[in-house]
This record gives structure tokens, sequence and C-alpha cells, in this order.
């Protein structure tokens, strides 16, 4: 009998080139046998594997392998694992499985998928391990076989002032300069808590971190500001507008005088989450060279003999900077309009008798470096007689919600308080304020985030003319009703609550 052309494709036996030369034939009518095994390898295509067995009457036989390939293809992919991280450093390992078309499901190798993060100082992705970089939220994305999935990541690392004493090559590390830091550093938080009803920023470390930069004093005489970050750059990340960290820089150096657009005279300032003070605010502290020399429009002046609080003074002003508060409105401009006894306007002078604008109370309270101690909603402190707005905060279950935080927002006077386990709280103001004032509603320690909205009746707004008023008066207890349209968690990823 003929035999077929293609013994694998047809199930018949092979040709005369692969079979034994004593092959026998099938015989008419018999089919031959066929074992076959299948599976899907990791690129998706499924084979199935066999082999096909004829013999003739006379009980000789022959056996062919043969293989049958057809490409499953990948229609989706799921990964899971653990995606909200606590601290910088930690890791975790996202698993991703592939479905394919035939609905069958197989785990892929972490290195085989290709993997991108969206933001690489939140987060870093090798395959399939996340690493927490620094605080705010990033999406992972995994592809594999021309599908991809998204993985929303976030890093929830506390937001904290952190403070580096940094010494030029040709300097020594002074430990009176160093503990003169920590006192400061400490000072300020405490004047703020003051000033904030209990609120205030944390501190990274209780002491300064000790940076020695590798060049001579001389060297960031001049362009200090570009040449110290830097030169601090092996010890620290250190940035303008970092998502988790306010910095303070204690620089050992004598930045030159003249014109600021030439690159003078550039300590002793704050941008966005960073101010770099010089050695005249080291010796300020520590009581040295009471003769001061300032710089302005780049022309030296003095001598001034400043006491001790200008220089803590000078330190909460620029932190205050890196918090994104501004000068007072007319400041910049030397205006009689000026608020000048406030912090942000001339009062680092006269610090620590000096204050907040309500304005400045209520953006710190949107911020998330300010996440301290809170007044007991419970026992509330302070006069009973004062006037209260008192109110409960209550979940889209309807359930009461613990640690979020109310202020009122008036133009007259600020106050706050945080719900307890029963979702209540309890504002007591200055005597004597009153009049109209807003609800504003922050996640506080409830979620790890700023500021949520203003009260309205059916919903949050960001809109200050769309909030519902609470009318305050001379021992008027006012009492409002919170009702959040989604969990704390949700509405600081939908509102981008993070101020």
């Amino acid at each position: 009998m003929e035999k077929e052309d293609d013994a694998g494709a047809s199930g018949a036996v092979a040709d005369s080139d692969a079979a034994p030369a004593n092959a026998a034939e099938v015989v008419p009518g018999t089919a031959p046998a066929v074992e076959a095994a299948s599976g899907t390898n990791a690129d998706g295509v499924k084979s199935s594997l066999g082999t096909v067995t004829a013999s003739d009457e006379e009980g000789l036989a022959t056996e062919q392998a043969f293989e049958v390939t057809v490409e499953n293809l990948v229609t989706s992919l799921e990964a899971s694992g653990t995606t909200t991280l606590h601290s910088v450093g930690e890791t975790s390992v996202l698993a991703v499985t592939a479905e394919f078309a035939d609905g069958s499901r197989q785990a892929v190798d972490g290195r085989q998928v290709a993997w991108t993060s969206s933001d690489a100082a939140v987060v870093s992705v090798s395959e399939g391990t996340l690493a927490a970089i620094g605080r705010g939220d990033a999406r992972v994305t995994a592809t594999y076989s021309q599908q991809t999935v998204d993985v929303p990541v976030s890093v929830r690392v506390p937001a904290v002032v952190r403070v580096l004493y940094a010494v030029p090559s040709d300097r020594d590390f002074r430990s009176d300069y160093s503990e003169a830091i920590r006192r400061a550093m400490v000072g300020v938080q405490a004047w703020y808590s003051a000033q904030l009803d209990g609120l205030t920023f944390s501190l990274h470390d209780n002491a300064p971190q000790h940076c020695r930069m590798s060049e001579p004093a001389d060297f960031y005489a001049h362009m200090s500001w570009d040449k110290i970050v830097a030169g601090v750059q092996h010890c620290a990340p250190v940035s303008e507008g970092s998502a988790g960290f306010s910095w303070v820089i204690y620089a050992d150096v004598v930045d030159e005088c003249g014109p600021a657009e030439l690159g003078f005279d550039e300590l002793g300032r704050a941008g966005l989450g960073l101010t770099i003070l010089a050695r005249e605010d080291l010796n300020g502290l520590v009581g040295e060279d009471a003769d001061y020399y300032y710089c302005a429009r780049g022309v030296l002046h003095g001598p001034i003999d400043d006491p001790y609080g200008r220089w803590e003074g000078g330190a909460a002003h620029e932190l205050g900077h890196t918090f994104h508060l501004p000068h007072p409105p007319g400041c910049d401009d030397s205006a009689a309009t000026c608020d000048v006894g406030a912090l942000m306007g001339g009062g680092w002078l006269t610090y620590p008798d000096t204050y907040l604008r309500l304005e400045e109370k209520e953006a710190l309270m949107r911020s998330v470096f300010f996440a301290g101690s809170a007044p007991s909603a419970g026992e509330p402190s302070g006069d009973l007689s004062r006037p209260t707005v008192a109110g409960t905060v209550i979940g889209a279950d309807g359930a009461p919600v613990e640690g979020v935080r109310v202020s009122l927002v008036a133009d007259t006077f600020w106050g706050w308080a945080q719900t307890s386990k029963d979702g209540t709280f309890e504002i007591r103001i200055p005597t004597g304020s009153s009049g109209p004032a807003s609800v504003s509603v922050h996640a506080g320690e409830a979620a790890d985030c700023g500021w949520l909205g203003y009260h309205s009746a059916d919903e949050l707004t960001k809109r200050h003319g769309d909030a519902d008023i609470v009318t305050v008066g001379a021992n008027n207890r006012a009492h409002v009703e919170i009702a959040l349209p989604a969990s704390v968690e949700a509405l600081c990823r939908t509102h981008n609550a993070a101020y």
C-alpha cells in the first residue's frame, strides 16, 4: 500500500526516510493507536505532543512522534500583591497572572514581564519587586504578550522636617553648633504647636544629621545654593518640592554679598520644601559674633546686635516658606498694608512675640507636614463658656469616622478639633469671637493626605463660595452634621487631597 506524504499531519506511518527498513504497513480498515499530551508554555503557545503506532497482521509495528502547536493568545493580565508601602526602602512583590483565549490561567515569571513606574521618585520596580523611594502615589505598569495591567501604588511615608548640619572640607564639626540647631528646631516646633492649638510638624531626627562636604568653604561662598545642594547629595536626597521632606540645611558657609542675580547672597532664604541657613545663623544661635552684618540689595550693612530670638525666629520664618507660606500681602513691596508683626512678615525679628495669620493657620492645617497631637474631642481644653461648634462626621456607610479633623475658617477667628471614636468633635474658639464661618474638613489621622474640602449640604466642595456657613456668636453652641460621600481613603484619591 502507499504511504501518506505527511505522517505527522495525517496520523499515518512515517515515510521510508524516518521509518525502520522493516516497518510494517497499517492493516486496511484498522485505525492506528494514538497517544497525546498537551500544555501551554510561557509564551502562550499551546502544544500537543503524541505518537502514532501502526501494526500489521503479523504483529510487526512502528511508531512516529508528532507535535501540533496552536497559539493560545493572552487576553488579559491580573496583578496582585501589597501596593501600599509605609517606609522608604520597604519592598513588595507583585504577582502577575495571564488569562488565555481558552479560559485557562497561568502565573507569569516576573522576569518575563516589562515593568515601568510612572514616578521613579515614589516607587521603583524591577522584575515585579516594588521598592518605596519617597512619599506619594504612582502607577506601576506590567506588560506581557501585548497585554498590560496598571497597578496603583501608594507610599505612605510620614512627611517630616529633616535637618542637616553641613560642613566644608576645611572646617571642623562643632558640637555647640549641633546642639544649638537641635535646640532651635525643638523651639520652633513648640512655637508652631502653641499657635495651632496643638498641631505641629514632626522632626525626622531629634538631632541634625552631620554631612561633610567635599570642597573648602570658599568654594561655597558664591552661587552657594546649588553648590551646597549638590555637596550634600551623598548624605541625603535633598531637593526642592520633595513630597516627603521639608529640608533645613545649616551650612558653615559665609556667602559673599553682591547682586543676587549674579549668584551672591543666596543663603538665609527658602524655597518650597528647602531652606539653607548660613554661618551667621549658627553664630547667632550660639551667641557668637553679636555684631551682625547683613547683605541687602548687594550692599553689606551693619553691624547690628540681634538677640537670640531673631535667629530662632529666622528659622521659623524660613521654615514657614518651605511649608508654602508666602509673605503677607504688601510685604514684598514694603507697603503700609504689610502685616509686619506676623511671623511671615517681620515678626521673626521679635520672635517668639509674633503670630501666624488666620489664613496661614488654615493653610498649615491642610499641609501633610502638620500631624502633631490633637486636642481631645472628649475633654476640650480652655474656657467652657467660649463659643463652640460641635458636630459629627459619618461615613458613606452611616458609621462614625474617627480621626477626621474639622476646622472653622472665618475672617476674625480660627479653630479646629479632631473626631473621636463616635465621630463627634467640639471646636472652641476665642472668647468674644463671632460671625459667619465655613467648615473645612481634613483627612487628619483617618487617612494619609491633607485637605478634603469644605462642607456643603450634599458633598465636599473645593469652592469656598459653595461651602455651608455656620454662624458663631457669644455663648452660642452651633451644631454641624458632616456626611462624607465616600471613605476618607477614597476621597484622598479622588479629590487630590494632599495639599
